[in-house]
Protein backbone atom coordinates (compact mmCIF):
# COMPACT_ATOMS: atom_id res chain seq x y z
CA UNK A 1 0.00 0.00 0.00
CA UNK A 2 1.25 3.58 -0.81
CA UNK A 3 0.27 4.80 2.44
CA UNK A 4 3.39 2.15 3.89
CA UNK A 5 5.76 3.54 1.44
CA UNK A 6 7.17 5.75 4.12
CA UNK A 7 7.54 3.57 6.63
CA UNK A 8 9.53 1.25 3.97
CA UNK A 9 11.78 4.00 3.64
CA UNK A 10 12.29 4.77 6.53
CA UNK A 11 13.18 1.23 8.02
CA UNK A 12 15.15 0.34 5.16
CA UNK A 13 17.36 3.76 6.12
CA UNK A 14 17.40 2.40 9.63
CA UNK A 15 18.86 -1.05 8.51
CA UNK A 16 21.27 0.34 6.12
CA UNK A 17 22.79 2.81 9.09
CA UNK A 18 23.68 -0.44 11.17
CA UNK A 19 26.19 -1.18 8.60
CA UNK A 20 27.48 2.13 8.63
CA UNK A 21 25.87 3.25 5.44
CA UNK A 22 23.98 6.04 4.51
CA UNK A 23 22.60 4.97 0.91
CA UNK A 24 18.95 5.51 0.03
CA UNK A 25 17.74 2.75 -1.74
CA UNK A 26 15.56 2.96 -4.47
CA UNK A 27 11.98 1.52 -4.76
CA UNK A 28 10.08 -0.51 -7.34
CA UNK A 29 6.59 -0.57 -7.46
CA UNK A 30 5.75 -3.37 -9.43
CA UNK A 31 2.31 -4.43 -8.74
CA UNK A 32 -0.40 -1.68 -8.48
CA UNK A 33 -4.13 -1.27 -9.16
CA UNK A 34 -7.90 -0.56 -7.83
CA UNK A 35 -10.79 -3.12 -8.04
CA UNK A 36 -13.91 -2.06 -9.47
CA UNK A 37 -17.64 -1.48 -9.38
CA UNK A 38 -18.75 -3.27 -11.92
CA UNK A 39 -17.73 -5.97 -11.77
CA UNK A 40 -17.49 -6.32 -8.44
CA UNK A 41 -19.99 -4.65 -6.18
CA UNK A 42 -17.82 -4.55 -2.57
CA UNK A 43 -15.62 -2.50 -4.50
CA UNK A 44 -14.76 1.17 -5.23
CA UNK A 45 -17.06 3.26 -8.34
CA UNK A 46 -15.52 3.66 -11.18
CA UNK A 47 -14.96 6.81 -11.16
CA UNK A 48 -13.80 7.23 -7.89
CA UNK A 49 -11.42 3.88 -8.69
CA UNK A 50 -9.86 6.38 -11.81
CA UNK A 51 -9.53 9.56 -9.61
CA UNK A 52 -7.85 7.10 -6.98
CA UNK A 53 -5.42 5.80 -10.26
CA UNK A 54 -4.30 9.01 -10.68
CA UNK A 55 -3.95 9.98 -7.73
CA UNK A 56 -1.88 7.27 -6.52
CA UNK A 57 0.77 7.71 -9.88
CA UNK A 58 1.17 11.20 -8.13
CA UNK A 59 2.00 10.18 -5.48
CA UNK A 60 4.63 7.83 -6.85
CA UNK A 61 5.83 10.36 -8.98
CA UNK A 62 6.33 12.86 -6.41
CA UNK A 63 8.56 10.49 -4.09
CA UNK A 64 12.23 10.23 -6.06
CA UNK A 65 12.88 7.00 -4.45
CA UNK A 66 10.15 5.24 -6.35
CA UNK A 67 11.62 3.92 -9.70
CA UNK A 68 8.73 2.21 -11.37
CA UNK A 69 4.99 2.37 -11.50
CA UNK A 70 3.52 -0.81 -12.95
CA UNK A 71 -0.37 -1.60 -13.32
CA UNK A 72 -2.29 -5.14 -12.17
CA UNK A 73 -4.06 -5.90 -14.03
CA UNK A 74 -4.54 -5.45 -17.88
CA UNK A 75 -7.87 -7.66 -18.00
CA UNK A 76 -10.59 -8.48 -14.86
CA UNK A 77 -10.52 -12.11 -14.32
CA UNK A 78 -14.01 -14.38 -15.19
CA UNK A 79 -14.59 -14.28 -11.29
CA UNK A 80 -15.75 -11.10 -10.03
CA UNK A 81 -14.97 -11.71 -6.69
CA UNK A 82 -11.23 -11.79 -7.76
CA UNK A 83 -8.68 -9.02 -8.90
CA UNK A 84 -11.17 -6.98 -10.37
CA UNK A 85 -8.32 -3.92 -10.93
CA UNK A 86 -8.19 -4.53 -14.92
CA UNK A 87 -7.96 -1.30 -17.39
CA UNK A 88 -10.52 -3.74 -19.08
CA UNK A 89 -13.79 -6.25 -18.52
CA UNK A 90 -12.72 -9.74 -18.81
CA UNK A 91 -14.57 -9.74 -21.81
CA UNK A 92 -11.46 -7.38 -23.17
CA UNK A 93 -14.25 -4.13 -23.23
CA UNK A 94 -12.29 -1.22 -22.04
CA UNK A 95 -13.13 0.15 -18.08
CA UNK A 96 -13.65 3.94 -17.97
CA UNK A 97 -10.48 3.46 -15.75
CA UNK A 98 -8.25 2.71 -18.81
CA UNK A 99 -8.98 6.31 -20.17
CA UNK A 100 -7.39 7.58 -16.71
CA UNK A 101 -4.19 5.13 -17.18
CA UNK A 102 -3.60 6.19 -20.51
CA UNK A 103 -3.13 9.63 -20.08
CA UNK A 104 -3.38 10.37 -16.21
CA UNK A 105 -4.88 14.08 -14.96
CA UNK A 106 -4.36 15.00 -11.09
CA UNK A 107 -4.65 18.50 -9.70
CA UNK A 108 -3.44 18.48 -6.07
CA UNK A 109 -5.35 21.10 -5.35
CA UNK A 110 -8.80 21.68 -6.67
CA UNK A 111 -10.36 24.43 -4.80
CA UNK A 112 -8.69 27.94 -4.59
CA UNK A 113 -9.81 31.82 -4.86
CA UNK A 114 -9.83 33.62 -8.07
CA UNK A 115 -6.97 34.52 -10.05
CA UNK A 116 -4.91 32.12 -8.09
CA UNK A 117 -3.35 29.77 -10.22
CA UNK A 118 -3.91 25.44 -9.83
CA UNK A 119 -1.13 23.27 -10.73
CA UNK A 120 -2.40 20.71 -13.22
CA UNK A 121 -0.14 17.42 -12.97
CA UNK A 122 -0.42 14.72 -15.75
CA UNK A 123 1.02 12.42 -18.34
CA UNK A 124 0.77 11.95 -21.88
CA UNK A 125 1.82 7.89 -21.75
CA UNK A 126 1.69 6.95 -25.24
CA UNK A 127 3.18 10.59 -26.22
CA UNK A 128 6.95 9.58 -26.14
CA UNK A 129 6.63 6.89 -28.23
CA UNK A 130 4.69 9.16 -30.81
CA UNK A 131 7.74 11.82 -30.63
CA UNK A 132 9.70 9.24 -31.49
CA UNK A 133 7.63 7.52 -34.40
CA UNK A 134 7.39 11.44 -36.14
CA UNK A 135 10.31 13.16 -34.31
CA UNK A 136 8.83 15.68 -33.55
CA UNK A 137 7.76 16.81 -29.65
CA UNK A 138 4.20 15.99 -28.64
CA UNK A 139 1.59 18.73 -27.00
CA UNK A 140 -1.26 17.98 -24.88
CA UNK A 141 -4.00 20.31 -24.08
CA UNK A 142 -5.38 21.55 -21.09
CA UNK A 143 -8.98 22.13 -21.61
CA UNK A 144 -11.44 23.82 -19.28
CA UNK A 145 -15.65 24.06 -19.27
CA UNK A 146 -17.36 26.54 -16.60
CA UNK A 147 -20.20 25.54 -14.93
CA UNK A 148 -21.88 27.34 -17.64
CA UNK A 149 -20.77 26.24 -20.47
CA UNK A 150 -21.38 22.93 -22.70
CA UNK A 151 -18.18 22.80 -24.47
CA UNK A 152 -14.43 22.54 -23.57
CA UNK A 153 -11.87 25.14 -24.34
CA UNK A 154 -7.79 24.49 -24.62
CA UNK A 155 -6.78 27.32 -22.39
CA UNK A 156 -2.65 25.60 -22.19
CA UNK A 157 -0.42 23.78 -24.46
CA UNK A 158 1.93 22.04 -23.17
CA UNK A 159 5.06 20.78 -25.05
CA UNK A 160 5.86 17.01 -23.46
CA UNK A 161 9.53 17.55 -22.63
CA UNK A 162 9.53 14.47 -20.01
CA UNK A 163 10.97 11.28 -21.31
CA UNK A 164 7.88 9.69 -19.94
CA UNK A 165 5.82 12.01 -20.97
CA UNK A 166 5.16 13.89 -17.34
CA UNK A 167 4.08 17.32 -16.99
CA UNK A 168 3.17 19.57 -14.00
CA UNK A 169 2.31 23.11 -14.77
CA UNK A 170 0.14 26.03 -13.65
CA UNK A 171 -3.03 27.35 -15.02
CA UNK A 172 -5.27 29.82 -13.53
CA UNK A 173 -8.97 29.22 -14.63
CA UNK A 174 -11.56 31.85 -14.80
CA UNK A 175 -14.60 30.21 -13.04
CA UNK A 176 -15.90 26.70 -11.07
CA UNK A 177 -15.61 24.50 -13.63
CA UNK A 178 -14.11 21.32 -15.41
CA UNK A 179 -10.64 20.17 -16.56
CA UNK A 180 -9.57 17.59 -18.19
CA UNK A 181 -6.40 16.51 -21.13
CA UNK A 182 -6.61 16.43 -24.96
CA UNK A 183 -4.06 14.59 -27.23
CA UNK A 184 -4.41 12.94 -30.74
CA UNK A 185 -2.23 9.94 -31.68
CA UNK A 186 -0.41 10.98 -34.94
CA UNK A 187 -2.33 9.94 -37.64
CA UNK A 188 -5.15 8.48 -35.10
CA UNK A 189 -7.26 9.47 -32.80
CA UNK A 190 -8.36 12.21 -30.31
CA UNK A 191 -7.77 10.89 -26.91
CA UNK A 192 -8.92 12.93 -23.59
CA UNK A 193 -8.48 12.25 -19.73
CA UNK A 194 -11.00 11.79 -17.06
CA UNK A 195 -12.72 15.02 -16.06
CA UNK A 196 -11.04 16.97 -12.83
CA UNK A 197 -13.49 19.39 -10.98
CA UNK A 198 -12.53 22.71 -9.88
CA UNK A 199 -14.13 25.39 -7.39
CA UNK A 200 -12.98 28.69 -7.32
CA UNK A 201 -14.02 31.03 -4.57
Amino acid sequence: ELIQIPNLERLLDRINRLYGSSTKFPIWSTEFGYETNPPNPVTVPMATAALYLNWAQYITWSDPRIKSYDQYLLNDPQATNGFTTGLNFYSGKQKPIYAAYRMPLYMPVSSTSKGSPLVVWGQVRPAPNAAAQIHKPQVVQIQFRSGSSSTFKTVQRVTLTNPNGYFEVHQTFAASGQVRLRWAYPSGPTVFSRIAQITLN
